[in-house]
């Protein structure tokens, strides 16, 4: 019977430990310089969430009953009151951040990233199509643009929470008749919007 050979695997050479060392090497380096673009200070602030402003709007509050409470436990008492806030309670700042939205998107058609805050590869220009039709508003943001003014010229100095705040009250204590030119308005918006998008993709 014929012996089966033994194949020994040889231990690697000093020169072979040193180039995995070096790639080893090369690979960290290059993790170290993939740093992260810096953001440009002017660019327009993202949306912000119904619960970020019902955190704003309840910060203050907590941190007056809790002097010297940790932003960590604020935090925490904040997502705790907003998960026991009825969901009528929430539509208010669902609005704000419906607004919110709005006012994002429209900043950021006329927004370009300066060449200066580019990352690199994968980087997005931020840039929208000028000529891609705006989007259809609702009843509420026809209501609001109507009567921010008027909030404004009463309670000079209002901070813009307060204002959105105080839109949505006006709002929801509207009957549903007094809301009908406001909806008529956003039915009409949504016929201008669907028509100019059949035109924009053809």
């Amino acid at each position: 019977m014929a012996k089966k050979k033994q194949v020994v695997q040889q231990p690697a050479s000093s020169e072979e430990e040193s180039d995995s060392d070096q790639e080893e090497q090369q690979v960290e380096v290059k993790k170290k310089r993939r740093v992260k673009a810096k953001k440009d200070p002017n660019a327009p602030k993202r949306a912000k969430s119904a619960y970020l402003f019902f955190g704003s709007d309840k910060r203050a509050e907590i941190n007056a009953n809790n002097p010297g409470q940790s932003v960590v436990d604020t935090m925490k008492q904040i997502g705790s009151m907003w998960r026991d806030l009825r969901d009528k309670d929430k539509i208010p700042y669902q609005e704000m951040a419906d607004e919110d939205k709005v006012r994002y998107e429209d900043e950021m058609k006329d927004y370009e990233v300066p060449a200066m805050y580019r990352g690199g590869k994968g980087s997005k220009k931020a840039k929208k199509d000028p000529n891609k039709p705006k989007r259809a508003k609702s009843a509420y943001l026809y209501f609001g643009s109507e009567k921010r003014n008027e909030i404004n010229e009463k309670s000079p100095g209002q901070s813009v929470v307060d204002t959105m705040k105080e839109i949505g009250r006006m709002w929801r204590e509207l009957n549903e008749d007094d809301k009908t030119p406001y909806q008529e308005l956003a039915d009409e918006d949504k016929v201008r919007y669907s028509e100019e998008m059949e035109n924009y993709s053809a």
